[in-house]
């Protein structure tokens, strides 16, 4: 999932990248930062990731799936937590439509 939504990250931070601060965060530990960094440099991510891997953030923030986007105004408070769209219908299915 990961990697299909590697050019709609890229594609939103190049359009926004004046008004929004975008980054992406790898809870867990099934990676390390070498892979993240890896898998950062291989698609040409414009925009950093971290790595959560106390899973302290993603708790905080109550993240329950992947992706899951966090929007936050300029005050710093959540204005949205969701869905990125609806382009997966499930866990490695892919809407035809």
């Amino acid at each position: 999932m990961c990697i299909n939504y590697t050019s709609l990250m890229k594609s939103i931070h190049n359009k926004y990248r004046l008004k929004l601060k975008i980054a992406g965060l790898v809870p867990g530990m099934a990676y390390n930062d070498h892979a993240i960094n890896e898998f950062s440099n291989t698609y040409k991510l414009n925009f950093p990731v971290y790595m959560d891997s106390t899973m302290k953030l993603t708790k905080y923030l109550k993240g329950e799936v992947t992706p899951q986007a966090f929007l936050f105004d300029s005050n710093g408070s959540l204005v949205y937590n969701g869905a990125l769209d609806n382009w997966l219908s499930s866990l490695g299915k892919k809407r035809t439509i």
